[in-house]
C-alpha cells in the first residue's frame, strides 16, 4: 500500500513516521524525502524506447525499467497542435497512441513540478502539478520512486 502524505499540524499526534513514507504490505515503512524540483532534485530520462502505453484509471508509459504514471490532466503536443487530455476521460485518449512507437529524447521536471517528456519525433507531453492530487510519478529503476506532491510549489516526494 502506498501512502504519500503532506505535512499536517497534528502529525506528531499520529503513530506514523514523518512524511513522506511508503507503508509496505508487510507493515514496514520506507522513509522518503521531500525535495523541490530543479533545486534539490534533478533526474533525466534520456534515449529510452517507449515499450508500451497503458490506459486504465491512469496513463502509463514504460521506458526500459522506468515507468511514468500520469494521474492528472496533461497536454500532448503533436505537430504543433496541443491536445488537452485527462486520464479520467479514457475515450478521449486515443490521440495519445501517436507517441507509440517512439523514443524519449528527454524527460525532465521543471521547478514548478511540471513533468516534460520530449520524444524523438517532436511529440511532447507536459504534466503540470495539480493543486489537489498527485499529478504524476516516476517508478524505477528498481525501488526508486518520485511523486509530484499536490500543490504548485514544485515539491516532490523521493525514494531511492
Amino acid at each position: 500500500m502506498l501512502g504519500v502524505f503532506s505535512r499536517a499540524e497534528t502529525w506528531d499526534d499520529l503513530d506514523v513516521p514523518e512524511p513522506p513514507f511508503i507503508r509496505e504490505s508487510d507493515g514496514t515503512t520506507r522513509p522518503g524525502k521531500t525535495v523541490v524540483a530543479g533545486r534539490d532534485w534533478y533526474r533525466e530520462i534520456v534515449n529510452e524506447e517507449l515499450a508500451w502505453v497503458r490506459i486504465d484509471h491512469q496513463t502509463r508509459l514504460q521506458f526500459g525499467d522506468v515507468e511514468v504514471v500520469i494521474e492528472a490532466r496533461f497536454v500532448l503536443s503533436v505537430e504543433g497542435i496541443d491536445y488537452p487530455l485527462n486520464p479520467a476521460d479514457r475515450g478521449g485518449l486515443g490521440i495519445l497512441l501517436r507517441v507509440y512507437p517512439d523514443s524519449l529524447r528527454e524527460g525532465r521536471v521543471d521547478p514548478d513540478g511540471t513533468l516534460r517528456l520530449e520524444f524523438a519525433s517532436g511529440t511532447s507531453i507536459a504534466v503540470p502539478s495539480d493543486p489537489q492530487y498527485e499529478a504524476w510519478s516516476i517508478v524505477g529503476p528498481g525501488t526508486a520512486l518520485v511523486v509530484c506532491i499536490p500543490g504548485t510549489a514544485g515539491e516532490l516526494a523521493v525514494w531511492s
